[in-house]
């Protein structure tokens, strides 16, 4: 009999241990809005239900106790696309709710003491957070990569010595990915050669994400007449 209460008890230590490990979030969204909600760069398939007030509720648990990254693809006139980073403790449920005034989207913690762990003060967390959901732009594909396969062709990159093996492996990549300007400029960066980069930046404006400030890229460009080339191609493309 010890025996069959020490192992409940076990068990029960072990589920609670396991709960503590896990947290919690949850979306809200206006339910007139056509949708596609990603985590760390997967899409969400959690059933949605609608709350008192009418709103489309979304509660996504089991995630671990790290920085999370949400992504919000409105498929709008424009497809606005929509970004926030937080980190998830085992105490509070953050609620992140997606609000619209007239083409106006925005994302908004709707709870604000849910992220004060790992900061100083509430004000610190929400001007974090307000810095990175301030993302809206007529998007061309989505969601970008994730900072995990980002991470995994830069490992792969570097394997390579030669560049124009580098250059044939980031024209794959390039060519079937949705990445941002400023993750094009980092796999761009890993080849020194210029003519390359150019004909590596083309490559990269098929599926950008946020064309608008594509031209920004220049700067990885050096001499005179490849800075024109790019310019005149990017004019006559954009």
């Amino acid at each position: 009999m010890f025996r069959i209460y020490l192992t409940l008890i076990l068990l029960a230590l072990f589920s609670v241990s396991s709960h503590a490990q896990a947290g919690a979030l949850q979306f809200v969204s206006p339910d007139s809005l056509d949708i596609e909600l990603y985590l760390d760069g997967t899409m969400v398939e959690e059933a949605a239900a609608l709350n008192e007030d009418g709103d489309l509720s979304i509660l996504l648990d089991s995630l671990s106790l790290a920085e999370h990254y949400l992504d919000v693809l409105i498929q709008d006139s424009l497809n606005t696309f929509l970004r926030t980073e937080l980190q998830i403790d085992s105490l509070t449920i953050p609620v992140i709710a997606l609000t619209q005034v007239g083409e106006t989207y925005t994302l908004e913690l709707a709870n604000p003491g849910a992220v004060t762990r790992d900061f100083t003060s509430f004000e610190a967390s929400q001007a974090t957070l307000q810095v990175q959901v301030n993302v809206s732009e007529q998007a061309t594909c989505g969601p970008p990569a994730s900072p995990a396969m980002m991470q995994a062709w830069m490992n792969e990159i570097v394997t390579y010595e030669f560049e124009r093996d580098r250059s044939k492996l980031l024209k794959q990549v390039l060519g079937v990915s949705c990445l941002t300007t400023q993750q094009i400029e980092l796999l761009v960066s890993q080849v020194e050669d210029e003519e390359r980069r150019v004909e590596l930046l083309k490559k990269g404006y098929e599926k950008c994400f946020n064309r608008r400030s594509y031209d920004q890229l220049s700067n990885m460009l050096y001499l005179s007449r490849n800075k024109e080339a790019f310019y005149n191609w990017l004019e006559s493309n954009g």
